[in-house]
């Protein structure tokens, strides 16, 4: 499945501009601060960079060729690379970019800023993991992601370097998706 890449473009925009917009909105309804800055930043983008290696290595091996003997592994690869990788065909890589800087903002605003902060990351992980749910497996994945960019969001006490880490990994994940996954499986 191939879509244009204006369409994708403008689906981007209003899926992740709505998320912003909704975390804004509850963000304010429910007096929470939401902090997108860094005190220490060329700490935490080194820490960033290195915390998002684990997820975008595991998501590259879900993509080899080795991981098509296990099915439930089988079935997330043939929908990611028949669904998603079509989607992004015609996007360059400077869209690519835009689109998951986007992602990394709205989302980590919405599911740490707002959810977790009220809801704890139990739920703010679970919630996550259904409104990305394309087969089990990603459910699975993304429930993990979730915690894991609750448990850093957490640890540094912020939303910068969760957002720099899920815009990291949709950067890598799809890039490499985009330009070394082949069709053939």
């Amino acid at each position: 499945m191939i879509f244009e890449r204006r369409r994708v473009i403008a689906l981007a925009l209003i899926a992740e501009g709505g998320v912003l917009l909704l975390a804004a909105f509850l963000s304010g309804l429910l007096r929470l601060d939401l902090v997108f800055v860094s005190k220490r930043l060329w700490y935490d983008c080194v820490v960033a960079f290195g915390l998002t290696l684990p997820p975008l290595l595991l998501f590259i091996l879900s993509m080899s060729k080795k991981a098509l003997s296990l099915s439930f592994l089988r079935e997330l690869r043939q929908f990611v690379v028949n669904n998603i990788k079509g989607m992004f065909s015609q996007t360059t890589f400077v869209d690519i970019f835009f689109i998951c800087v986007l992602a990394g903002i709205s989302e980590e605003a919405l599911f740490r800023g707002v959810i977790q902060a009220k809801l704890g990351i139990i739920w703010a992980s679970v919630i996550f993991g259904l409104l990305h749910f394309i087969t089990p497996a990603y459910f699975i994945f993304a429930t993990a992601m979730g915690f894991y960019l609750g448990w850093v969001f957490v640890l540094t006490n912020g939303l910068f370097v969760p957002i720099l880490i899920h815009f990291l990994y949709d950067f890598g994940a799809l890039v490499y998706l985009k330009y070394y996954v082949k069709d053939d499986g």
